[in-house]
């Protein structure tokens, strides 16, 4: 029981993969099924499964396994899950091309084919096939979770971080370098959880290109800089009471300045003053009234 849950770890996947699909050739010629590799593995499959539910209909409880063989079958039967959807995302966008199913009936894509077939919809299946292609990038991801030993959520949570590293223009990474990130994600999959890892990923560029994130950092805090003062507007009106209304918006910095030179001439301790006008910024911290 205990080479159930190891048989589609690592190498020994990818082994075990490329004998089932030899031993699918070799029934397809027997049973006549066609010589298609994948159309036998599919077939194969769907018979697996069918005799899996008819031993449980038959009275083979899982309950009656030792808790050991549980595991082991759970393990397994996750890894066949994360394997079957790689094998769908690499399936998706081949059958979406010119003499697919999908230009045969006019659907948009394979992703849209098989919503509707499947009386769903696509959202699901469309996320599948980006994930699918990012996954052509990022191989031993792709590898990994064709073996069944990431989730799918596992995957997509680092292909998200792997994504956002510069890979083109004057900042773009040596391929070392993305090798390197592509494999530290691969290890947070093997222990973190999928937001765990969305975390983690958010300083992945920090982690295997400090010098490249401080000057895109520099980059972004010199680009939001020309922003604020690319928006920044103020006016001022007279009220006719010997006031004046003013409105606007300015970069944090400045409004910093005004802010301190506000406080400066409003502060409570003169408001016994003539003049005095007591000073309230409802988003302020420093205010105390509630």
């Amino acid at each position: 029981s205990g080479g159930c849950g190891e048989a589609f770890a690592g190498v020994g996947g990818r082994a075990y993969v490329r004998s089932m699909v030899r031993d699918g050739e070799q029934h397809a010629t027997e049973w006549g099924l066609g010589s298609h590799p994948l159309l036998t593995a599919a077939s194969s499959l769907t018979t697996a499964l069918a005799a899996a539910h008819g031993a449980i209909d038959a009275g083979s409880d899982p309950a009656w396994l030792a808790p050991a063989d549980q595991g082991d079958l759970l393990t397994a039967l996750g890894r066949a899950q994360a394997s079957l959807d790689a094998l769908l995302m690499r399936v998706l966008p081949a059958c979406s091309g010119p003499g697919s199913v999908a230009e045969d009936t006019a659907a948009r894509t394979a992703a849209d084919w098989l919503a509707h077939r499947q009386h769903t919809r696509a959202n699901r299946l469309h996320a599948a096939t980006r994930l699918g292609q990012a996954l052509d990038r990022w191989a031993r991801l792709g590898a990994a979770l064709a073996a069944g030993e990431i989730t799918t959520d596992h995957a997509r949570a680092a292909v998200e971080a792997l994504d956002r590293l510069p890979r083109t223009g004057p900042d773009a990474l040596d391929p070392d370098v993305l090798s390197e990130a592509e494999a530290v994600m691969l290890g947070h999959c093997r222990e973190f959880t999928p937001a765990q890892i969305r975390t983690l990923g958010a300083r992945l560029l920090e982690a295997v290109a400090p010098d490249v994130a401080e000057r895109l950092e520099a980059a972004r805090l010199a680009e939001e800089e020309r922003q604020a003062r690319r928006e920044t507007t103020f006016s001022m009106s007279r009220t006719g009471r010997g006031t004046r209304r003013f409105r606007g918006e300015i970069p944090e910095l400045h409004a910093s300045i005004l802010e301190d030179a506000l406080r400066a001439i409003t502060t409570p301790r003169r408001t016994h003053l003539d003049g005095g006008i007591p000073f309230h910024d409802t988003e302020s911290p420093w205010n105390d009234d509630g």
